[in-house]
């Protein structure tokens, strides 16, 4: 029977999504933000009171979905922190 030894494998193996979603949040609240606010500039909403209501509801979400991007990069960045060994567990005197 051949002598089989362990080898060291990576305690995560996969990595968190959190930078990719943080990403797209930001990227697509931004640019719901800025065509909204941008219609504000080009557009008059005193003919019809329901595209303003749009105009701002779109603006609204657009920033909140911004801060969304930006609370789940910096959760991400935190979790990737957890998700690492403790320094004494990978020091060469605890390895086998």
């Amino acid at each position: 029977m051949p002598i089989t030894t362990r080898t060291q494998t990576p305690i995560t193996t996969i990595p968190s999504s959190a930078p990719g979603t943080s990403l797209a949040y930001i990227t697509i609240g931004g640019i719901i933000a800025v065509l909204a606010g941008t219609s504000y500039f080009f557009f008059d909403a005193s003919a019809r009171p329901i595209v303003g209501y749009i105009r701002t509801s779109l603006l609204v979400i657009g920033i909140l979905a911004v801060l969304i991007g930006f609370t789940v990069g910096y959760i991400g960045r935190a979790a990737r922190k957890a998700e690492l060994p403790p320094r004494d567990a990978t020091s060469p005197a605890v390895q086998p």
